[in-house]
């Protein structure tokens, strides 16, 4: 006798995340610019960097055991040969490691220009501005 299982998931906004990230190929930029090797790594860091910012924008406010978010999820869908056990911290530890070797700048000026190439905008001007310094203080100025 056969039986039928189901599993029931609050998806919410995972699967639209997830797809615009894909869309907008940060897994690619982010493999390309890091060091990595394939053949070492069940789950790229790219990957990883995907569906860490897809847990972020859905509401996930910790950053541990993010494994056990996945495990609620419909991961063999969202990411089809992976397993929830491989979203775990110790895989988003490396990733995170990987990812610090980039100049953030560069990341984030080549993701929101595949954005903007993806989302066929039509522009006559860009500004991109990605610095965050701040002053603070008093300072005796004289002009």
């Amino acid at each position: 006798m056969r039986t039928n299982s189901f599993k029931v998931v609050k998806a919410g906004g995972i699967p639209l995340i997830a797809q615009l990230c894909n869309k907008f190929r940060i897994e690619d930029k982010i493999n390309e610019l890091v060091k990595w090797k394939s053949s070492n790594s069940k789950v790229s860091p790219g990957l990883m960097i995907e569906s860490l910012i897809t847990c972020i924008i859905c509401g996930r406010k910790a950053f541990w055991k993010l494994d056990e978010f996945w495990k609620e999820q419909d991961v063999e869908n969202l990411f089809p040969d992976l397993t929830y056990e491989q979203f775990n911290d110790d895989a988003y530890g490396r990733a995170l490691d990987k990812l610090s070797e980039i100049p953030m700048k560069y990341l984030i000026n080549e993701i929101g220009l595949n954005l903007l190439q993806t989302g066929k905008f039509e522009l006559s001007a860009i500004h991109f501005d990605t610095t965050s310094k701040s002053l603070q203080g008093a300072y005796d100025l004289e002009f």
